[in-house]
């Protein structure tokens, strides 16, 4: 896909990858519309300040090549003067010395969850050896600004574990989650994945980093496809693993499941080598 072709995707699915806080539900209530920020534009300069690594994730072996602290990008990337929210920003230093100049970065799917607590098993295994890597909790995820919705994982997994009522108590922890937000001041058009796109637009000059290799995952390949949008000339290479399509509707969960398995038989039906493909009831 070219990227012109992509960008206007991208308009067209009108940020209706809003990301989810927490277990996603703030914004998938809210149907939040985020503008996407111009590419090429100007902001002011942020800075990585460095910070204590939590002991509890990362082991003392490993620490030594380990920065943790946060970045400061505005809360409404239209307006700079509003305030900011702080994202905690982990550096993994490559265990080759000196590394290459373009470092990779993880972004993680869901959305919704945290990514730098898992910073010392990526470091075990990292993408690219001689690359430093970069992990950033996306905002309202993990250690970053703001904090909201403590309960709703609690009561998410409360909600599986009942009756018929499921259904009912998940929408009503989405709409509690929700409520509690606004009444905060937390502006639900402040999140979305053109949002997240320049969250880490700022980290990577907060980083001094000319260009990075993104490595995105399942939702974090939709959030790849609009850096390499947005801002190609930040991108060496691009991994897009488990794709999660930018369109701009797409099928509930359950279809798109059964849809790829119905194609995965159909391959085998179609090619004599997978012959012993069986569907399973």
């Amino acid at each position: 896909m070219t990227v012109s072709r992509l960008m206007a995707t991208l308009r067209l699915q009108g940020e209706r990858t809003g990301r989810r806080i927490i277990a996603g539900a703030v914004l998938l209530i809210g149907g939040a519309v985020v503008p996407t920020a111009a590419a090429g534009e100007t902001r002011a300069a942020s800075t990585f300040m460095a910070g204590r690594c939590d002991p509890h994730q990362i082991s003392p072996n490993l620490a030594p090549r380990v920065r943790c602290g946060t970045v400061a990008v505005p809360r409404d990337h239209d307006d700079p003067d509003g305030g900011t929210f702080d994202l905690a920003v982990v550096v993994v230093a490559s265990a080759t010395q000196p590394a290459q100049p373009d470092a990779d970065f993880y972004v993680s799917g869901g959305p919704g969850g945290p990514l730098t607590i898992y910073a010392e098993a990526q470091a075990r295994r990292p993408l690219a050896p001689g690359r430093d890597l970069i992990l950033v909790d996306q905002r309202g995820t993990g250690a970053s600004e703001p904090a909201l919705c403590p309960d709703l994982d609690r009561e998410l997994i409360a909600s599986v574990a009942t009756d018929t009522e499921a259904g009912e108590k998940r929408r009503a922890a989405f709409a509690a989650c929700r409520d509690e937000a606004l009444s905060r001041g937390i502006d639900l058009r402040d999140f979305g994945t053109a949002v997240t796109v320049a969250d880490f637009e700022t980290v990577r000059q907060a980083l001094g980093i000319a260009r990075w290799n993104v490595f995105g995952v399942s939702y974090g390949t939709t959030v790849a496809m609009t850096m390499m949008a947005l801002h190609p000339e930040t991108i060496r290479s691009a991994v897009l693993d488990s794709v999660y399509p930018p369109d701009p509707i797409l099928p509930p969960w359950p279809v798109n499941a059964a849809d790829a398995r119905e194609a995965l038989f159909a391959s085998c039906d179609a090619d004599p080598a997978w012959g012993r493909c069986k569907k399973v009831s």
